[in-house]
């Protein structure tokens, strides 16, 4: 299904364990940019983000002129998050990568398909898994919150768009290289993953962070709260994890 994977592990944790079970054990055809252990990082910052990986998405684009099919994939320095390049040399969204893996587990489950994923994630897997019939439940911030709630709903599937993904067939812990495979996996079954991008449209969201201090965090949320909730478009309020809008147009805060 594909000519090439290439794999930037960043200089950390899953520098030998790719290219030993995608290569050696699976027999994938793989070259891996900075392979080589290295705990300061000095190849790139460990975050697998498109700045970072610019390296790694020149290399795609530059087979993908070639006319060849390749797959990137980039991994953070505990290997625990996975994030992918398509075929046509384009770093994927973080939000858009795990709504569009979240409706094809959701599709392809024949009991229940709760999917799981936290307030920070955008309306586009909802939209997606709701699609093909599925439910989306939302929890806080962080894996553990989400290997939780997965583990007491029961779901198919969990995980934060920043990649760390949770496969409970397997175990309940983000795991990046198994995170790669099953992309690979659901690409070779349904891709091109440049077509499923090329399938949908996007929610842009904008994350920022404010600085505020901790005694003064509780009247902050409790005036933004008074504030905001009185808007006439205002759909519901989650109070799970911090503050998040939703409005009826699907944007959120």
């Amino acid at each position: 299904a594909f000519d090439l994977i290439v794999a930037d592990p960043g200089g950390g944790a899953g520098c030998e364990i790719i290219s030993k079970v995608y290569k050696e054990q699976l027999g994938l055809e793989l070259i891996t940019l900075n392979a080589v252990f290295d705990p300061y990082f000095s190849a790139r910052p460990s975050e697998p983000d498109e700045k970072n990986l610019k390296e790694l998405v020149s290399f795609v684009q530059k087979h993908a002129k070639n006319g060849s099919k390749v797959l990137g994939l980039g991994f953070d320095g505990d290997a625990d998050r996975c994030v992918a390049v398509d075929e046509k040399g384009r770093f994927v969204p973080l939000d858009m990568l795990i709504a569009l893996y979240a409706r094809y587990i959701a599709e392809q489950s024949s009991g229940q398909k709760i999917i799981i994923t936290h307030v920070d994630a955008s309306m586009l897997i909802d939209k997606l898994v709701g699609e093909v019939g599925g439910k989306v439940l939302r929890t806080k911030v962080g894996d553990v919150a989400i290997g939780n709630m997965v583990a007491n709903e029961q779901s198919v599937f969990g995980g934060e768009p920043c990649g760390a993904w949770i496969h409970p067939r397997y175990h309940l812990c983000p795991d990046g290289p198994l995170t790669g495979l099953k992309i690979l996996e659901w690409v070779a079954e349904r891709g091109p993953l440049a077509d499923l991008v090329d399938s949908v449209t996007d929610y842009p969201v904008n994350r920022a962070k404010i600085a505020c201090e901790n005694k003064d965090k509780a009247r902050v949320m409790e005036l933004l709260t008074e504030k905001l909730s009185s808007d006439d478009s205002l759909q519901n309020i989650l109070t799970i994890d911090g503050l998040r809008l939703n409005y009826e147009d699907d944007s959120w805060v």
